[in-house]
């Protein structure tokens, strides 16, 4: 699992002081980036050698609001590497509270767009990633979701 650290701008909220739902996609897109990178590729290198990978599924389970200035952890994972696809999962965390969980699935493609099977450097980087302990590659959710009220922020 990857750790990436971002605060959360003001350009980032919406009119309520929320983090707006939409750049929960822009944080698991840096996180996966920095994940890459933190086993020494990137996705230049990817695409300098014909492979596109492109998000074919993307999920966000909303749990607790962020909001301006707060520091969030995003954590990344590889949970599954077969034939073409890859999938991610996330949480988002602020201090110890989880504010979201999601996912991505990326398919490996060519210039063209046309699916291809994933380049076995990128996937000898997945493996380690993958299996670990009992539950790796599940981000589950709390029992249960508070509403959107701001509650237990410190």
């Amino acid at each position: 699992m990857h750790e990436t650290r971002q605060r959360v701008r003001y350009s980032e909220v919406d009119r309520m002081g929320y983090l707006w739902h939409g750049h929960y996609l822009a944080l698991f897109e840096e996180a996966r980036t920095d994940w890459l990178r933190s086993r020494g590729f990137s996705y230049r290198d990817l695409e300098d050698a014909g492979t596109l990978l492109v998000v074919v599924e993307t999920g966000v389970r909303y749990l607790k609001p962020g909001g301006y200035e707060d520091e969030l952890v995003i954590r990344c994972r590889a949970v599954e590497a077969t034939g073409a696809c890859l999938r991610l999962e996330y949480e988002v965390l602020r201090q110890d509270q989880r504010l979201a969980t999601g996912f991505t699935v990326l398919a490996s493609a060519d210039r063209r767009g046309r699916p291809r099977r994933l380049p076995e450097e990128l996937r000898a980087l997945v493996e380690p990633s993958l299996g670990g302990a009992p539950g790796a590659g599940t981000v589950a959710a709390p029992p249960a979701v508070q509403g959107p009220g701001r509650e237990g922020r410190g």
